[in-house]
């Protein structure tokens, strides 16, 4: 029997247009050295937690929890970048 899963994060949402703008350049000047698949800006986010392959039961689990999550607003400063698949240059 084949399980269905997903491979989830859970992330938090960039709001800010400025902030965003900012990391959209990034992006595209990492695109100048062959880093591949770049976000969409709409799609960008931090992420907080990569679970990995999750099956859709546990989803759901999950997705409930989260729900309940309420977290007032916060600032952070970004000191890196990273992505995945990990590619030496």
């Amino acid at each position: 029997m084949r399980v269905i899963s997903k491979r989830l994060f859970i992330g938090v949402d960039i709001e800010k247009t400025e902030i965003l703008e900012t990391l959209v350049n990034v992006r595209d000047e990492l695109a100048s050295y062959g880093v591949q698949k770049p976000v969409s800006g709409k799609n960008m986010h931090i992420n907080l937690k990569f679970l990995g392959n999750v099956s859709v039961r546990e989803t759901e689990k999950i997705k409930k929890r989260l729900e309940k999550v309420k977290h007032p607003c916060f600032t952070t400063q970004i000191k890196g970048i990273s992505w995945f698949p990990e590619v030496e240059y």
